[in-house]
């Protein structure tokens, strides 16, 4: 599990990061400047890249989380183990945090989106949030940022990913090459939930689009259209007889 311990201290976004990787290095082939004959060399092996962390040193001494971010390839876990050991780093950011971070930095994306007008954000944004839950539903165990990229900018993915890490979004959200999905957090992508008081709402945001349920601002009530009648009876049978 040996290595070469590989440290990067820069400015990106007017934040401040550090960067730790561990190298390994290989056997390989180089040219000599004088004779420019071949002659052994040592190379980094970037297939045993394994993993990297990311320290945003300007958020960590402001108390603000996230400030930790690993990048790691797929089918790391044992390196993982060890070399987040070796950093002492036994408190990890909730993969509900990752994903809620990641479904806020695709609808910033698709905002600043040029040459597109409000409603045809809005169109994007529904097709994207659909991209966005199937890429979720499909990863439940891990998901990559290149896949929700992919997701979010099926076109020009690379520009997403730009955005996210070292674009204009890299300050503002937080977000990890590599996570869980959180169940609870990507389903609102789909489902809508709330409270009233006691009354608890959960309907589709299909059924929204489909104008089951709508919002009135004139009277600030939430209007269901077209309920069942077994739906309708059930209220009926339980309403309280006026005087």
């Amino acid at each position: 599990m040996g290595g070469h311990a590989f440290f990067v201290h820069y400015t990106s976004g007017g934040d401040e990061f550090l960067l730790i990787a561990m190298l390994k290095l290989r056997e390989g082939a180089g040219i000599d400047e004088v004779s420019l004959d071949l002659m052994p060399t040592l190379v980094i092996d970037t297939d045993k890249l394994h993993e990297a962390a990311r320290l945003n040193v300007t958020r960590w001494q402001f108390g603000e989380e996230p400030y930790l971010t690993f990048i790691k390839g797929r089918g790391a876990d044992e390196v993982t183990a060890y070399f987040r050991e070796a950093l002492s780093c036994v408190v990890y950011t909730s993969s509900k945090h990752h994903t809620s971070q990641m479904i806020a930095a695709a609808s910033a994306y698709v905002t600043s989106l040029p040459l597109l007008d409000q409603e045809a954000k809005k169109k994007v944004w529904t097709e994207v949030r659909e991209r966005l839950f199937d890429c979720f539903s499909s990863n439940k165990e891990e998901v990559v940022l290149a896949a929700i990229a992919v997701a979010v900018d099926p076109l020009q993915p690379h520009l997403f990913e730009e955005y996210v890490t070292t674009g204009v979004g890299a300050g503002t959200y937080q977000v990890s090459h590599q996570f869980k999905p959180d169940r609870t957090t990507y389903s609102s992508l789909r489902r809508i939930r709330g409270k009233m008081g006691t009354v608890a709402v959960a309907f589709e945001v299909e059924d929204v689009r489909q104008g089951r349920v709508a919002y009135d601002d004139n009277s600030d009530a939430l209007l269901i259209f077209g309920p069942s009648a077994d739906l309708k009876k059930e209220i009926e049978d339980n309403v309280t007889p006026g005087p």
